[in-house]
């Protein structure tokens, strides 16, 4: 009865998932190389699902005059891809198929990684460009967009592949949008993120900047 329950709640996230990212697809072009590329020395790099968490990296970018990598994931695409989404993270899948893989990050000094939160943790994409990619001496900063919560085991288990990989996990910025009948707004979203980043600003900068 247990499992039963557990396929019947991932059939139907799976659904809401993928409802969602049609939405967001249908207005937005995914890119998944590294857009506008300058001599910056910060980058973000973003898995998105319906598109809360870009706009969140956009401030990012924005303000810190970063480059920046969308990752795609077409196993995910679809209503199928919706369902197999679910079920990767509820089974703490670490790898999927994404593009791009790897990326040359040897100008950065700063990277932010983000991604929405699935059952708990960052979606599989987000694991899967940590684990093939080198951030040797790379300061590091997970931001996550969610509904529901982030269990602090996954994030410790996040930061530890990020630091086996040679990155220095630095930060942790989230925001809670919250379920649909009692949600944020994205302008009220964004408000709370740089909110943050206020806060966090001259720290990252002088990351940057004393390199």
């Amino acid at each position: 009865m247990q499992q039963a329950n557990g396929l019947v709640v991932l059939l139907l996230i799976g659904c809401s998932l993928t409802n969602l990212a049609c939405d967001a697809q249908t207005n937005e072009k995914k890119e998944s190389f590294i857009s506008g590329k300058t001599a910056a020395k910060a980058l973000v790099v973003t898995y998105s699902y319906t598109g809360n968490t870009k706009a969140v990296a956009d401030e990012i970018i924005n303000r810190f005059k970063a480059d920046a990598v969308t990752i795609m994931a077409k196993d995910y695409d679809s209503f199928s891809g919706g369902l197999r989404a679910s079920y990767d993270a509820w089974t703490e899948v670490t790898l999927t198929t994404i593009e791009p893989e790897t990326v040359d990050m040897s100008q950065y000094d700063l990277v932010f990684l983000g991604s929405p939160i699935w059952w708990y943790r960052p979606a599989v994409p987000l694991w899967t460009f940590v684990e093939k990619n080198d951030f040797t001496g790379k300061a590091v900063v997970l931001f996550n967009t969610f509904n529901s919560r982030f269990k602090p085991e996954y994030i410790e288990e996040f930061k530890s592949l990020v630091e086996k990989n040679g990155g220095q996990f630095t930060d942790h910025l989230y925001v809670k949008r919250g379920r649909w009948y009692a949600q944020l707004s994205k302008v009220e979203l964004l408000e709370k993120f740089n909110t943050q980043l206020d806060i966090k600003e001259e720290s990252y900068n002088s990351i940057i900047s004393n390199q």
